[in-house]
């Protein structure tokens, strides 16, 4: 399971004190294309009703795509931001932190910390910039960018950021495609080459071969190393 917490202050302030709160996400179907449940507990307001985020394709964008639907569905029941109407307002916040980690897990999956965001008023009230580290991604930040509600929701706000990061606008990408490169066939059975493996996959997959204790093999004829296809679709279909 996901779990994500919205904390008032910067990075070095967080603490079960200024938590405003969190977000759930766990599979209800663990698969390639996988069906998650979210749950969202804002402050004052308490857990909305559970939403489904329902085939998504796993390992094929950063983890912080995965939360601003879960934010979209839990805040608006549509896998969209609604148009920001009272520009004109006045609440702001100075600084907010979100923390994104594995919870529950045991065993050999010990990689606790998923990612990481900032976001801090920068100028004039209701202008922000917001920086993000995540695990694999590494480390990125927006342009500045405006929001002046009437009433500021603190988990739109982190929605809009991660929109911002993603489009450069209050909007969400498309969905991600599946991460599948062409195959390679040889000696009747067909293959994939690392080199042609997009990230966040690529580096998800070597770790999982490395705690399977799966060593792809090295082909003279290709660049890099390749790994059976049907390997592959096991990790697709069961690392967390």
């Amino acid at each position: 399971m996901l779990r994500v917490t919205l904390h008032a202050g910067g990075p070095g302030e967080v603490s079960a004190a200024n938590r405003l709160g969190w977000l759930d996400i766990s599979y209800s179907k663990l698969a390639a294309m996988a069906t998650y449940r979210a749950v969202l507990f804002a402050q004052r307001v308490g857990a909305l009703a559970p939403v489904d985020i329902q085939d998504y394709p796993r390992w094929s964008a950063s983890v912080f795509d995965l939360v601003a639907r879960a934010l979209a569905l839990s805040l608006y029941r549509v896998e969209s931001i609604p148009q920001d109407d009272a520009a004109g307002g006045r609440a702001y916040a100075e600084t907010l932190t979100v923390r994104i980690e594995h919870s529950g897990l045991a065993g050999p999956q010990r990689r606790k910390w998923l990612g990481e965001l900032v976001i801090e008023r920068t100028g004039r009230r209701g202008n922000y910039e917001a920086v993000f580290d995540e695990d694999i991604l590494g480390r990125s930040a927006t342009a500045r960018f405006t929001h002046r509600p009437q009433v500021l929701t603190p988990w739109d706000l982190v929605l809009r950021a991660i929109a911002h990061r993603l489009t450069g606008a209050s909007r969400l990408p498309p969905r991600p495609a599946l991460i599948w490169p062409p195959g390679i066939e040889k000696n009747g059975r067909s293959y994939l080459s690392l080199v042609h493996l997009e990230e966040p996959a690529r580096t998800g997959y070597l770790r999982w071969l490395e705690e399977q204790g799966l060593h792809p093999a090295d082909d003279p004829q290709e660049p890099a190393a390749m790994s059976p296809r049907d390997w592959y679709l096991r990790f697709l279909n069961t690392a967390v």
